[in-house]
């Protein structure tokens, strides 16, 4: 049959072709030479909407068989058809964040969010994305979850995330391992939608698992003060009083809260994380809503966002204080914490404090993978290629690394080795991974780039 579809290839008998790889497909839906080939065709025809079609659907043939890096290269010929293709942006997205490549994602959620935001009503879609982007969440799966719930299917009109990240949230509190990020996503919620009670409800309900007493006062306050405001103190009378009791607090007959007893304020453990997500949310959304006001991002390494010395001042002065906050309440060996704070620091461009908190989150094995990796990502920015290499190098020597991860990280060497004009290693290394996936991310053309420069 292939051979029959060659030769009508090369006399033109594009209508014969085109129900040669038609009839192909249907006798197996999952034939994805077929598909491209069709889809081909179909390009070649000037028949746009065809040729998507049959891409998109080779596409996601590719991802749910684990060839991402194929499927995301289809999303972006799709791309390359159709620019403002909604739905290829966001498979696009979705697939880089599922396979790491987090720095890839980004750009695509963006476009995405900027093609909403100029339709009707859309506007408060693009403020939330702003905001979550920022989240201190550590696993892929719970920042596809809640990218998720939080962009409508391509198309559909605008619809108010609200619900959906509540049932995410919810969904992820019922994983012990995700109680935190949890609490995080819902304490945003509860701050972005300060009216609606389901928000606030779930706040409490997780700070009550989670174990965090002190925080769990302080939610059921403004829990209670919500229901009185809006005329619902009796009827959620209940729902309250559950919750006094578990976190050591009485209810007084006006329906207010008692004072917690000195015996309960002391600081635990999952305060201080509660408090440090919190304050680094607070931080960053103060230097994302300073870098609004002056039209673009900051402008040094030192992390605080442009605009008048005073602004500066202010953004150092907050941080000085969120870290005298913090020390010595987080334990040396609370690896995690350091890891998340490492995070952190980096999303708000504080390269060396980044780098300080991640060498100490090293020490834990499950943990030094993507810190090694983040602290190559920190040298990198700081122009300090070597010491990037040397972090890229030791996250090569971590043992059990599966072939996409080596393929990262060797991905990364190669681009420091091609800044630092070693074209030659670059070059190996860009030729081995093009050997193993021939469609990695901009390798092929990486290659094509360091040839014509050295004249090879």
């Amino acid at each position: 049959m292939i051979k029959k579809l060659q030769d009508l290839v090369q006399r033109r008998k594009w209508d014969k072709i085109r129900k040669g790889y038609e009839d192909l497909i249907e006798k197996n839906p999952k034939d994805t030479r077929s598909r491209l080939k069709l889809g081909d065709l179909y390009t070649k025809q000037g028949k746009t909407a065809q040729a998507v079609e049959q891409y998109a659907e080779t596409a996601e043939i590719f991802a749910k068989a684990g060839f991402h890096l194929k499927s995301i290269a289809l999303f972006k010929q799709i791309l390359k058809i159709q620019p403002q293709s909604t739905s290829a942006l966001r498979r696009a997205a979705q697939i880089s964040y599922q396979y790491g490549l987090y720095a890839d994602a980004y750009p695509y959620y963006e476009r995405l969010a900027k093609i909403l935001r100029e339709e009707e009503q859309q506007e408060k879609l693009w403020e939330i994305f702003q905001e979550i982007s920022h989240l201190p969440l550590k696993e892929t799966k719970q920042k596809v979850r809640v990218f998720e719930a939080i962009f409508p299917e391509p198309g559909a009109p605008f619809a108010d995330p609200f619900e959906r990240l509540c049932q995410v949230t919810k969904e992820m509190g019922r994983e012990e391992r995700s109680i935190g990020a949890a609490v995080s996503l819902a304490r945003w919620i509860a701050s972005f939608w300060p009216d609606e009670c389901e928000g606030h409800e779930t706040l409490v309900s997780l700070l009550h698992e989670a174990g965090q007493r002190v925080e769990l006062q302080e939610a059921l306050r403004q829990l209670e003060t919500l229901y009185e405001r809006q005329n619902l103190l009796k009827e959620k009378e209940s729902f309250l009083q559950q919750y006094r009791e578990a976190s050591g607090l009485t209810g007084a007959s006006s329906g207010t809260l008692d004072e917690p007893s000195a015996s309960v304020e002391q600081t635990t453990s999952g305060q201080v994380k509660v408090k440090m997500e919190a304050n680094i949310y607070d931080l960053l959304k103060k230097k994302s809503m300073a870098e609004q006001v002056e039209g673009g991002p900051q402008g040094t390494d030192s992390g605080a966002p442009d605009g008048s010395p005073l602004e500066r001042l202010e953004f150092q002065d907050l941080f000085d204080n969120f870290k005298q906050g913090i020390q010595g309440q987080v334990a040396k060996d609370d690896y995690e914490t350091h890891y998340n704070l490492g995070v952190a620091y980096h999303e708000m461009g504080l390269y060396e404090d980044a780098m300080e908190e991640l060498q100490i989150a090293c020490m834990d094995a499950s943990l030094q993978y993507d810190a090694y990796a983040l602290m190559g990502t920190c040298a990198r920015d700081l122009d300090r290629p070597e010491v990037a290499l040397d972090c890229y190098q030791k996250a090569l020597e971590i043992e059990g690394l599966d072939r996409d991860q080596r393929r990262g990280i060797r991905y990364e060497q190669a681009l420091i080795f091609r800044t630092t004009g070693r074209n030659e290693e670059a070059l190996q290394i860009f030729q081995e991974i093009l050997e193993e996936a021939s469609d990695y991310r901009d390798t092929e053309q990486q290659i094509q780039e360091i040839m014509q420069a050295t004249g090879s």
